[in-house]
């Protein structure tokens, strides 16, 4: 019985319907400074990680910055749009876009990019308010 647990609780998940989603999951459910950290391999297959802060404004607009592995820093500013699944779609000018997934209350993110490069990543809000200002 315990072993199929998983098994049922991923088919009531499946068919579950979004409505809680659909209510919160919104551009302003993702508002304030999240850190986080990433791991993996670079298009190189070379050992990737780096760490650093986003800060999303509520009304699309995000900005971040990381420090890498390698010593190296690089700032980023972009664009975001929420869909009602809690799916993020976020795009950095001169980057590959990337697709974050959110609960409805938008407290934390997660991701895995798998073209190029193989990284997973998890960003957790530390801010509701846009307290850090950054500057490259």
């Amino acid at each position: 019985m315990l072993k199929q647990l998983p098994i049922i609780s991923f088919a009531l998940l499946a068919g579950m319907n979004f409505s809680l989603a659909n209510e919160f999951c919104r551009e302003a459910s993702v508002k304030g400074s999240y850190i986080f950290f990433v791991q993996g391999m670079s298009a190189q297959n070379l050992p990737l990680a780096y760490a650093g802060m986003l800060v999303f404004d509520g009304k699309g607009k995000v900005e971040g910055v990381a420090k890498f592995s390698n010593d190296s820093e690089k700032a980023v500013q972009g664009s975001y749009k929420i869909e009602k699944s809690c799916r993020i779609a976020v795009d950095f000018p001169g980057f590959e876009k990337v697709t974050y997934f959110t609960g409805p209350t938008g407290d934390e993110l997660v991701y895995v990019v798998t073209t190029g490069r193989t990284i997973a990543s998890s960003a957790k809000r530390v801010s509701r308010n846009n307290l850090l200002a950054l500057k490259p």
